[in-house]
């Protein structure tokens, strides 16, 4: 198995000074403990926005490459659950998806993280996949990631053993009835299923709900991506895409992308203004120019998650324990390259709009969007389905739900709801502005739901 990546060009002497200096910070500050080396819990940190929260404990994702199980590691998941066990080969791309077997030596060897291969066949849902999950997941130290091909069987037997061991509603609430909410909020109608309905039914000992007849139809082909965070059938959010997913976001059928990440120069200031990137074993927030560039060496080497990590865990022949450079997500020397992944679009033939916003969004967001939402509206208006992303999906999830409530004329609980269900928390203390920013703006008029209303 191996992993593409970009090294930096040195000359032998250059090197050789480099790694000298590394040995002697190394020596130097051996017992020096790196403050920014862990991520307390995975709450859409950079390296997993893909991840979908289901609860603190249980995160699922469809079907994972090398690349996603050391993030998620890195990120501070404990354990990682397969729903189906593979050696047929797949790609994402050019990017190679590990065969279960692959994954468990990958979780012995390199990531340190417990596994465990449920016995579920072609994804046929029954309540032996419960029980073996609920025997389990008792064992196994949280956070966990449960994986499938596309979310969607991840997501059920989750939630499912959430709702027959009575932790979905509150005590003496149906089970049932917020299993269906959450999964439909998710973008999965296990309603529109009858097989599925009936093990519901059977699990949670609740009568079985009306069989939704309208089709899923176009809406399951979104999971082609399954990365997006759905928010309605027009607006999906993201983070940080990847040039090996863009043929999974052309097939999902996404007509439009939306970036609203800052490009390499400021269009207020005209500064350097690249964000970073994510890197093997260098943990978010170390800044891109700070003490000159993140992505010199030093600064990598003072920076990594785990210094004892060896350097075959980024690639067979990287001559160090940390990724220098990351192209597949757009990376260059500094950090994110806006008009990399530009181009990337415009090769693909998908239309592609930059829209930068700042983070934390607040009120400067809430401008853009007084600004920009008839544009948007327009763009999906054309194109249909649109995959608005930016880092970790933050601030376009902060869009995307506002766009959807403008246009559809929700309210502020039906906004804050689904932002809770995709791992958003506004409300809480550190987004408080941003809380504030939404109240404020849905309050605002808009005509075309008055006009509905009347």
């Amino acid at each position: 198995m191996t992993i593409n990546h970009a090294s930096a060009k040195m000359s032998t002497a250059a090197m050789g000074y480099l790694l000298c200096r590394a040995v002697l910070i190394l020596v130097c500050c051996a017992n020096t403990p790196i403050t920014l080396a862990q991520f307390a819990t995975p709450y859409n940190p950079p390296k997993v926005w893909w991840t979908k929260r289901i609860t603190p404990d249980f995160f699922t994702a469809g079907r994972l490459s090398e690349r996603q199980i050391k993030y998620a590691a890195e990120a501070g998941f404990k354990s990682i659950v397969s729903v189906f066990d593979t050696n047929a080969p797949a790609w994402i791309g050019h990017e190679y998806l590990p065969s279960t077997s692959e994954i468990q030596q990958m979780a012995n060897d390199l990531v340190k993280v417990r596994f465990h291969v449920l016995d579920v066949v072609d994804d046929k849902l029954d309540l032996k996949s419960i029980d073996e999950f609920a025997n389990v997941e008792e064992g196994l130290p949280k956070p966990v990631l449960v994986f499938c091909n596309d979310t969607y069987t991840s997501t059920f037997i989750v939630l499912l053993h959430l709702a027959r061991s009575k932790k979905l509603a509150p005590k003496d609430g149906e089970q049932s009835k917020e299993f269906y909410r959450i999964g439909n909020a998710m973008g999965h109608q296990f309603d529109s299923d009858a097989s599925v309905v009936h093990l519901v039914s059977t699990a949670t000992g609740e009568s079985p709900v009306s069989i939704v007849t309208k089709s899923p139809g176009e809406l399951a082909k979104w999971r082609e991506y399954w990365p997006a965070k759905f928010v309605s059938p027009t607006f999906f959010d993201a983070g940080q895409v990847w040039r090996s997913h863009i043929p999974m976001i052309k097939s999902a059928g996404f007509g439009a992308v939306i970036n609203m990440r800052q490009g390499k120069t400021s269009i207020i200031s005209g500064q350097p203004s690249q964000e970073e990137v994510t890197l093997l074993n260098i943990p978010a927030g170390t800044q891109p120019y700070f003490k000159g560039n993140r992505q010199f060496i030093l600064r990598l080497l003072e920076t990594r998650i785990d210094p004892n990590k060896s350097k075959g865990y980024i690639s067979p022949n990287s001559p160090w324990n940390v990724e220098l450079q990351n192209e597949n997500e757009f990376g260059d020397e500094v950090g994110y390259n806006e008009e990399l992944e530009r181009q990337a679009f415009r090769e693909a033939g998908i239309p592609y709009y930059h829209i930068p916003a700042p983070y934390p969004c607040g009120t400067d967001c809430i401008r853009i969007f007084h600004t920009q939402r008839d544009k948007i509206a327009e763009i999906a208006k054309q194109y249909g389905r649109v995959l608005m992303h930016c880092k970790i999906g933050y601030r376009t999830g902060f869009f995307s739900l506002l766009m959807e409530a403008y246009v559809s004329c929700r309210d502020y609980d039906w906004l804050m709801g689904q932002a809770h269900i995709m791992g958003y928390d506004f409300d809480s203390d550190y987004t408080r502005s941003d809380d504030v920013a939404l109240q404020q703006s849905l309050q605002l008029p808009r005509p075309q739901c008055e006009q509905v209303s009347d």
